[in-house]
């Protein structure tokens, strides 16, 4: 049974007339006549009664009218599904972020993008930078939200900058630099360094290691956390300082202060992906992001 069938019986059981129908299709009557005779033969039963004066429809064709027409429907839908499904209008996007470059703009954006967007399905999970790496080479997650620093390396995948922040200097406020507007390396000697676990987080152990190299500073000591709000508790009890990207205070104590260190390129907040990922709805993904990116950047000005 072929739609073009089901097409021609539905014309011809609306006008009853096979010369009208044909019309009506832009084909010939002979064509629609065969396409008849071979649904009734596929489907074994007469559905019209025709003679030289008129056509009508039999009992089994008027079952099979409602059903053919629920048919065409259907077909009508699921061909404007995959249309839609190939622009990335339905489908499914699979993110992978960190907490903290985007906890402010990520409910934001995803409230937006669903609002815009229903019939894509997010997927959000949140995992240290090791693992959104492997993760998207794996084709586990379509794109991550991390930094430069931690994806830059990777092959075969691709990453754009959506905002940069200062790396700083973590401190208490009662550190005698605390009120500075930037601090030099070279002003923290003799200080601890509180650094993230090197087995754990080795992109930020070394992004730390290679801003102490890179301005000819040799901490006094290294002090290593698993996790962050560690690094950020022993720097509040006075145990060290720190260099964190100034996202971090957003769920720091109020008792410490990120000041920007002099002479410090920016850290990249980025997105990236795997080249080879075809999913269509990262194109949407990626226009709502900055569309959303910008109007918060202003709100903020």
């Amino acid at each position: 049974m072929q739609l073009n069938q089901l097409q021609a019986f539905i014309s011809v059981a609306e006008y009853l007339n096979f010369t009208e129908a044909a019309n009506r299709m832009f084909v010939t009557q002979s064509s629609v006549s065969q396409q008849i005779a071979q649904l009734e033969k596929e489907i074994g039963v007469p559905l019209f009664i025709r003679n030289k004066r008129s056509v009508q429809l039999t009992p089994a064709g008027c079952v099979f009218l409602k059903e053919a027409k629920e048919i065409l429907q259907k077909a009508d839908i699921a061909i404007e599904k995959a249309q839609r499904a190939t622009l990335g209008y339905i489908g499914k996007l699979r993110i992978g972020f960190l907490a903290y470059p985007v906890r402010d703009i990520l409910p934001k954006f995803i409230r937006k993008f669903s609002e815009r967007y229903p019939e894509i399905e997010i997927e959000l999970n949140h995992y240290n930078a090791s693992t959104l790496n492997d993760k998207l080479m794996s084709n586990e997650l379509d794109v991550i939200i991390s930094v430069s620093i931690a994806v830059k390396h990777l092959t075969g995948i691709e990453y754009e900058e959506i905002f940069s922040v200062p790396n700083c200097i973590v401190l208490h406020n009662e550190h005698p630099l605390a009120n500075k507007q930037s601090i030099h390396m070279k002003d923290l000697v003799n200080e601890n360094f509180i650094v993230r676990d090197h087995q754990d987080e080795p992109y930020w152990f070394d992004h730390t290691m290679m801003i102490c190299t890179k301005h000819s500073y040799i901490p006094k000591k290294i002090i290593q956390t698993k996790r962050i709000e560690s690094a950020l508790m022993l720097i509040d009890a006075g145990h060290g300082v720190g260099i964190f990207p100034k996202y971090m205070n957003i769920n720091a104590s109020p008792n410490l202060v990120f000041v920007p260190i002099e002479n410090e390129d920016p850290i990249q907040v980025v997105i990236a992906q795997n080249k080879m990922n075809i999913n269509p709805s990262l194109n949407l993904f990626h226009e709502k992001l900055k569309k959303v990116l910008n109007e918060h950047i202003l709100v903020h000005l």
